[in-house]
């Protein structure tokens, strides 16, 4: 897995770690409500970029498919139940089934979410100074 530690860990999921391995991811609103010291203790976040062999992916996925999440969305003005499938999930998979789930840490400004103004300023500006670098 790819991971990263941002100045402002905003929505992202984090990496739960022991050690060198990724034991499993929990998005925002869940550890959004963890005490303020495990807040602390989380300082990787999920890049959403993950390197898998084909056939434990394979059998991963044919897990997840297995193991919907029901969530209640809006839709047409009506709350509705719905099943979804987290491809996160598939961390705590392998972990089951003793498979080895490592990671590295890249460069937030590689592996940003751009999900709001801001952030989307941010990306422009950052690639507007790769660009003017690389044309001199």
């Amino acid at each position: 897995m790819l991971g990263f530690r941002p100045e402002d860990k905003k929505q992202y999921g984090v990496l739960e770690v022991e050690g060198d391995q990724v034991k499993k991811i929990i998005e925002w609103k869940y550890w959004k409500t963890f005490s303020e010291g495990k807040q602390e203790e989380l300082q990787i976040c999920n890049s959403g970029i993950y390197a898998v062999r084909k056939n434990d992916l394979i059998h991963c996925l044919s897990v997840l498919a297995s193991r919907p999440h029901i969530v209640h969305k809006e839709i047409n003005g009506k709350l509705t139940e719905v099943e979804e499938f987290f491809i996160t999930d598939i961390v705590e998979y392998m972990n089951d089934d003793d498979l080895p789930v490592g990671y590295v840490i890249g460069d937030e400004n590689e592996v940003m979410g751009v999900d709001d103004l801001s952030a989307i300023i941010k990306a422009q500006e950052l690639f507007m100074k790769a660009t003017q670098k690389n044309n001199l």
